[in-house]
């Protein structure tokens, strides 16, 4: 437990590799205490007008993967 009696949080995930899409998201999901509006984020991509808003001079937009860093101490 940690000083306010909160569980330690670590990134120690064994076989988080082996694991489904799904399944890690919803490892993130509860370790992080994200809603699930906050977990859509993760699926939905930036719209063309979203992009328009945040940058100028917009002609397109693309997509990376986004992953997890785990098991460090």
């Amino acid at each position: 437990m940690g000083s306010n009696d909160t569980p330690e949080r670590s990134s120690r995930l064994s076989g988080f590799y082996q694991k489904s899409v799904a399944e890690r998201t919803a490892i993130v999901a509860q370790w992080a205490g994200l809603t699930p509006a906050e977990v859509a984020v993760l699926y939905d991509g930036l719209s063309v007008a979203q992009a328009d808003k945040l940058v100028e001079n917009v002609v397109g937009r693309y997509s990376l993967p986004l992953s997890i860093g785990a098991n460090f101490v």
